[in-house]
């Protein structure tokens, strides 16, 4: 039986610049809401994704990258699409492309030659380029 998949949280990078472009942090979201963890960022540069430890000086929310597309997508009109792709020596790749749904507008950062070894990858890449197309 193969192993049931698990949503991925974003990662350090992504979940301080959604944090930036006003992606709510914890005290701001519902009793229950799925976010999926935190990432403890230490007084002396460093950060580790747990639950919000008392040490830490801040605490940000890491939420699962669906979340985060979704918040895209519906309150940003910001669509990124993973596309399979099958290199001849690679097997199974993936790259991405960005679009602003209310617009014509296409945006595509990876380049025909940037591909991604698992969806999640490519997804999290795709997060990311698309958080820094919101103005602050």
């Amino acid at each position: 039986m193969k192993n049931i998949p698990q949503e991925k949280c974003t990662e350090f990078e992504t979940s301080v610049l959604a944090k930036e472009k006003r992606f709510p942090q914890w005290k701001d979201l519902p009793a229950g809401y799925p976010y999926a963890g935190h990432w403890d960022i230490y007084n002396d540069g460093t950060h580790e994704l747990n639950g919000c430890s008392e040490a830490a000086a801040e605490c940000i929310v890491a939420p699962f990258q669906s979340i985060l597309q979704t918040w895209l997508r519906e309150l940003n009109s910001i669509e990124i699409v993973i596309h399979p792709k099958i290199h001849h020596i690679l097997g199974k790749m993936y790259t991405f492309d960005v679009f602003f749904s209310d617009q014509v507008e296409h945006i595509s950062y990876n380049g025909i030659n940037t591909l991604y070894t698992s969806y999640e990858k490519a997804l999290e890449v795709g997060l990311l380029e698309a958080l820094k197309l919101i103005k602050s």
